[in-house]
């Protein structure tokens, strides 16, 4: 992978709470269950995104794929920083049209 894209990824995934990063990786639906399942989601953040862009790397992660997982992130946030019916509304619309 390119290390512009590298780095892009390694941003993107940082600006994820912690809290939230399961449910983000799962929306993005890049990455399997089962690659999923072999990373540990307790360690320091630093060493979680190291795992998490190698497996980005194993599995050919294209710019399309960068921004598809950016575009998840900044919706969520935005879903989640204004808790109200039309937002969370918002983000399930644009999270179904996203993954076809």
């Amino acid at each position: 992978m390119d290390e512009t894209l590298v780095e892009f990824i390694k941003r993107t995934i940082l600006k994820i709470p912690m809290t939230e990063m399961m449910t983000i990786l799962k929306a993005w639906n890049f990455l399997s269950e089962k690659q999923l399942q072999t990373v540990n989601f307790r360690q320091r953040k630093e060493s979680l995104v190291q795992d998490l862009v190698l497996l980005c790397e194993e599995k050919r992660a294209s710019v399309h794929d960068a921004a598809l997982l950016d575009i998840i992130c900044e919706c969520w946030c935005f879903a989640f920083t204004l808790p109200s019916p039309a937002s969370l509304f918002f983000f399930k619309i644009l999270f179904i049209y996203l993954r076809e």
